[in-house]
């Protein structure tokens, strides 16, 4: 990744959440205007800000329970989220049991 990137994509949080002052701001409005893989990024800080913030997309939860990875949210991001969110644990295990039951019952 580029400096420029780099500088860009480790500013996303303080973007995201305006902090960053309004001259950083605008420096890095001016780096996402040009570069479609810092874009690419921040729709992917989004996800896992919106997905911290509430609950996993119900496809998250499907591809956790299959995989154990989901491709939306960093896996980082999935286990702080699953380690405080009872709700969304406990989707993932009932997610597994239903699919080990449809795999029992076909076999």
């Amino acid at each position: 990744m580029p400096p420029a990137c780099d500088d860009a994509s480790a500013r996303l949080p303080w973007f995201l959440s305006g902090s960053l002052d309004p001259e950083e701001q605008q420096e890095v409005r001016g780096h996402l205007a040009g570069c479609d893989s810092c874009r690419s990024a921040l729709a992917e800080a989004r996800l896992a800000l919106a997905a911290h913030a509430s609950h996993l997309p119900p496809a998250a939860i499907v591809d956790l329970a299959l995989s154990g990875r989901a491709e939306a949210v960093s896996p980082e991001v999935t286990r702080r989220h699953t380690r405080s969110c009872r709700a969304c644990a406990g989707e993932i295990e009932m997610a597994r049991a239903s699919f080990r039951l449809e795999g029992s019952a076909g076999a």
